[in-house]
């Protein structure tokens, strides 16, 4: 399907029968046609497409009271918090290492240029080791 193409469907006259999907757009519409009556756990294999399940999720979600999405939102919170927190180590591991190898590398003479092709660092990060 083409991201131009825009299509108007009467949700109440076309075929729901799971045997019939042969598109993403036969998917999407009987998605949208039996949404209620589907679940996640045991989701018939012509739905089984990884935006219909993320869809699914995001019905669920809207369907908690107050108190169980000011949960949920406070989860999510933690856990982009906690990837944020993996990330920075990440790269501040990765930085390290590279100014290791620059700091070998500059202690048996390579040059500079080589240096900052290896590692990524700047000439100033590396004049400093």
């Amino acid at each position: 399907m083409d991201f131009a193409d825009l299509y108007f469907v009467e949700l109440r006259k076309f075929d729901n029968e799971f045997k019939h999907i042969q598109t993403t757009l036969d998917r999407w519409i009987t998605f949208l046609n039996r949404a209620t009556e589907l679940d996640k756990e045991n989701l018939p294999d012509e739905l089984n497409d990884p935006d219909i399940i993320q869809a699914m999720k995001t019905i669920d979600t809207m369907s908690l009271n107050a108190k169980e999405r000011e949960y949920y939102e406070s989860e999510k919170k933690v856990m982009r918090d906690r990837d944020a927190v993996m990330q920075t180590a990440v790269e501040n591991a990765i930085e390290n290492r590279n100014l290791e190898i620059a700091k070998s590398l500059k202690l048996k003479n390579i040059p500079i240029e080589i240096i900052k092709e290896t590692t990524g660092l700047t000439k100033d990060q590396i004049d400093k080791l």
